[in-house]
């Protein structure tokens, strides 16, 4: 029952991941990371402040006429559709750490155009202390597609 609960815990984590960058709130994904980091592509980004800094500058954003503009919370969007599928789960003997491993594809509609922009996947490293937190997240890029409407590339590396 306790694994259950935790699978349910951390399932809650993974998608609020998702749909909060969809929606246009970094604030809740960033949020995510307050005692954690994101590893991709040899660059390391820790807590709230610099994966909030780092999504905010290199993420494009668009309003509802698909107009780039400033993300501004809530009133703007990557105009994305990010899905985590394949999940897997490995917990230590007690039930307090985890390691989750998944899937993630990232699709893209401007102008009525739909797109696979990137896949790949997430290891990630799950730590509860009263609650479950994301600890670590590393990602692997592994079909990247076009990605000229999505990221900037003068600021994430790929």
């Amino acid at each position: 029952m306790q694994e259950i609960k935790a699978r349910l815990e951390i399932e809650s984590i993974l998608f609020h991941y998702t749909s909060s960058i969809d929606s246009g709130d970094l604030e809740s994904t960033a949020k995510i990371f307050t005692k954690g980091a994101i590893h991709s592509s040899g660059n390391i980004y820790q807590g709230y402040s610099e994966v909030f800094n780092t999504y905010k500058s290199a993420i494009i954003f668009y309003d509802d006429e698909d107009n780039e503009v400033e993300y501004n919370r809530l009133k703007c969007s990557p105009k994305t559709k990010h899905l985590n599928t394949n999940i897997q789960y490995s917990f230590n003997a007690d039930i307090t750490s985890a390691n989750v491993s998944s899937y993630f594809t990232v699709y893209q509609t401007i102008k009525s155009k739909s797109q696979i922009v990137v896949g790949g996947r997430y290891e990630d490293e799950f730590l509860l202390e009263g609650n479950w937190y994301l600890k670590l997240r590393k990602i692997y890029i592994e079909n990247l597609g076009d990605m000229t409407f999505h990221i900037r590339s003068d600021v994430i590396n790929l």
